[in-house]
């Protein structure tokens, strides 16, 4: 005779539950768009080939050509735009992630080292930040690093948060994913940041 399943509860009572389930994540309230504005091929055609090592003078310019440089600049400011926008779209992403990693945990290192990997690898790739959001006020909107630590409470490991600054000061080293924002630079500023 086959034995029959437990319930949950004799699962959790045994200890035998890792993993908490999670509730699905909520839609994303942004749109991501695959539309942007298209380079005007034209004025891009009509840009003519270097012929030699001086550059005109304005006075050697042609008219035309002024006025191509100028469509050509705008065309740029429209795609730095664009890129700002998909930014904000990926935060936002991100975000979400963050979200409904907070508080929670995968019950093993291994796995909590893997998402944790895996998150910081998009977030490098994307250059996008994380800034703490938990109970320390005073580090809060502080860019941060999160990592995995072996940690003797917990065989799940801790999540450390760190201050991406020098000397990298810990401000916590919990059992559970914290509470984090995300944060990305945008525009010609390099120094503007956006969170979602």
């Amino acid at each position: 005779m086959p034995e029959r399943p437990l319930t949950e509860e004799e699962l959790a009572l045994r200890g035998e539950i890792l993993v908490q389930q999670m509730p699905p994540m909520p839609k994303p309230s942004i749109t991501v768009s695959a539309e942007f504005s298209e380079p005007p091929l034209d004025v891009y055609a009509d840009l003519r080939v270097p012929t030699g090592k001086s550059q005109p003078t304005d006075a050697q310019r042609i008219p035309s050509q002024k006025q191509l440089t100028e469509l050509v600049l705008d065309d740029l400011n429209k795609l730095n735009k664009n890129c700002d926008e998909l930014k904000k779209q990926m935060v936002h992403l991100v975000q979400v992630r963050l979200d409904a990693l907070a508080g929670k945990t995968f019950g093993s290192f291994d796995d909590n080292k893997e998402v944790v990997d895996s998150l910081n690898t998009i977030l490098q790739q994307n250059r996008i930040f994380l800034l703490y959001n938990g109970l320390a006020k005073e580090y809060r909107g502080k860019v941060v690093n999160v990592r995995l630590y072996q940690n003797a409470r917990s065989i799940a490991g801790a999540f450390y948060v760190r201050l991406a600054e020098a000397k990298a000061k810990t401000i916590s080293a919990e059992n559970q994913f914290p509470q984090l924002k995300a944060a990305a630079t945008v525009g010609v500023r390099k120094s503007a940041i956006k969170s979602a």
